[in-house]
Order: structure tokens, then C-alpha cells, then sequence
């Protein structure tokens, strides 16, 4: 079997869906991290559950992001504007309960989450 660059194109942008349980809508009791590729919190997000592994994740475009703790342990996210995660952007601070909506001043292309670190 040969991987040729296209399907290391598409394993690249979409680590999420395959590596990561998502994790519904961000009220309740539990952990989130949603982000979208329209500004402001709104329209179709993707989201999944943070670890205290701070993996790299890849996703084109990012433009808005919302993270939520479980109420006693908080969650952060670091923004970055290369699919690396390496030009850092900004980040959502550590944040308990809903975290409202950030706004990168530029699209983020990968991002680090961390949750209960």
C-alpha cells in the first residue's frame, strides 16, 4: 500500500474526528473544547474532550474557540497560526465553568488543549 501526499493531507486535518471523542454541547458537568471556523461561537463546530497531554491538533482555519472545565478542574487552549504549533496566537486562559467565546486575532491552524493539568 502507498500513502501518497493526498492522504497524508487529509490524516493531517482531520486528526479530531479519529483521535479524539467529541464532546457534545459545552454546558454540563463536563470538559470541552468546541471551536468553529466562522467567527463568534456560532454556526457547525467541532469539539472534543481535552487531556493533560497537550497533543498537537491540526485543523484548518480556526477563527473562534470556546473551552469549558468540569466546574472544579479547568481547561486552556493555546492557539497557534502554523499546523505545528509553533507560531504562537493567543490562548483561552484556564477557565473553570463555560469559558465564552475568544476570538484569535488571526485564523489559528493548530491547537494545544489541556484539561485538569
Amino acid at each position: 500500500m502507498q500513502i501518497n501526499s493526498y492522504t497524508f493531507a487529509l490524516l493531517s486535518l482531520y486528526p479530531l474526528t479519529a483521535l479524539a471523542a467529541n464532546c457534545g454541547t459545552i454546558g454540563g458537568a463536563n470538559q470541552c473544547v468546541k471551536f468553529w471556523t466562522g467567527s463568534g461561537c456560532s454556526g457547525n463546530a467541532i469539539s472534543y474532550k481535552p487531556t493533560c497531554n497537550g497533543n498537537c491538533y491540526q485543523y484548518d482555519n480556526v477563527r473562534s474557540i470556546q473551552v469549558r472545565g468540569n466546574d472544579v478542574q479547568g481547561t486552556n487552549c493555546v492557539l497557534y497560526s502554523d499546523s505545528r504549533c509553533q507560531g504562537y496566537i493567543g490562548e483561552t486562559g484556564n477557565k473553570k465553568g463555560d469559558g465564552g467565546c475568544y476570538v484569535p486575532p488571526v485564523p489559528a491552524y493548530s491547537m494545544k488543549c489541556w484539561f485538569g493539568c
